[in-house]
């Protein structure tokens, strides 16, 4: 009977709960996971906007991913070393901040590729630092024995906000408002329809007038 009270034990606590530290570092990671995707996917359709030049919008799409490649391992080594949960708060409130100067300087008009390409860069650095506090601090969250299984969570929630909800929702968020611009310019065209469509109206009227005078014998 004991046995079998502490295989019950091992395996309850094999599964991390999702009420109370884990679910808000799950939740915390999630979301910024999510946010990030909307980030890599809207920064080069900005760019597109900003210029013609298919090398400076490669280059805010890489810039997007580089810092990884440069500071990946260097985010973990920090990370191990302060404090996980003051350095998750921290650097999402540095790039919401970024994010918010970015936006004021767009609406200001003063937008550039040289800026977009160094916010880029700014924001992935930093989300390095930030993905690699959220894995150091699952060991002081759950037991030893539930560590994997938080992980694997932790990693699925992460890839399914960041790669299937968060990627797609800008592209289709752009392809919905520019229909919205497109119906509205039409409707402040003569007849509330393009030239095309008047054209292609009026040729359809003159064609059933004249089957209907010269019916087909």
């Amino acid at each position: 009977m004991a046995t079998v009270d502490a295989a019950q034990a091992a395996e309850s606590g094999a599964r991390p709960a999702w009420g109370g530290a884990f679910g808000r570092l799950w939740g915390a990671a999630v979301l910024s996971s999510f946010g990030d995707a909307l980030r890599t996917a809207a920064l080069p359709l900005l760019a597109a906007s900003l210029t013609d030049e298919p090398l400076l919008i490669v280059s805010v799409t890489a810039c997007g991913y580089l810092p990884w490649l440069l500071f990946g391992l260097l985010g973990g080594a920090v990370a191990d070393r302060v404090d996980q949960r003051r350095a998750m708060w921290t650097v999402d409130a540095v790039r919401a901040v970024l994010v918010g100067g970015f936006a004021l300087a767009v609406a200001l008009g003063h937008a550039s590729i040289a800026l977009l390409i160094c916010l880029a860069f700014a924001l992935t650095t930093l989300q390095t630092l930030f993905d690699n506090a959220a894995t150091a601090l699952l060991p002081a969250l759950v037991d030893r024995a539930a560590l994997g299984s938080a992980n694997a969570r932790l990693k699925t929630g992460q890839r399914i906000a960041g790669g299937l909800l968060g990627g797609p929702a800008v592209p289709t968020a752009a392809r919905r408002r520019r229909g919205r611009a497109l119906r509205r310019r039409r409707r402040h065209l003569p007849g509330g329809r393009g030239a095309g469509g008047l054209a292609a109206d009026g040729r359809a009227r003159a064609g059933a007038a004249a089957v209907r005078k010269h019916p087909a014998r």
